[in-house]
């Protein structure tokens, strides 16, 4: 029995020597790994805005007649970032909001 209690302990010992060692070289990856990324600015290359010339003319959808629709009163402001445009309804009260 004393020797089964022996070899339980000594691999105990082995495992967790192990598990140190492993928890040191992840430690010393991580920091491997963060020291060679570049943690400077973010450059973003500026796009010169679009002038009203350069939109084809598109016809503003009626966004108020959802809301007539159901008898109540609201506004809705969406962005199209694909074609850098903003359709609105009720724009007193989106600025008020």
């Amino acid at each position: 029995m004393k020797n089964i209690l022996f070899g339980i302990e000594q691999f105990l010992r082995r495992y967790t020597e192990r598990r140190k060692q492993f928890l040191v070289f992840t430690i010393i990856g991580c920091f491997a790994v963060l020291s060679v990324i570049p943690f400077g600015a973010i450059y973003v290359l500026a796009q010169p805005a679009s002038t009203s010339s350069e939109r084809p003319a598109v016809k503003a959808p009626n966004l108020g007649r959802h809301f007539q629709e159901f008898g109540r009163e609201g506004s809705i402001l969406i962005y199209d970032s694909k074609n850098n445009r903003t359709y609105e309804h009720n724009p007193q009260r989106n600025a008020t909001a």
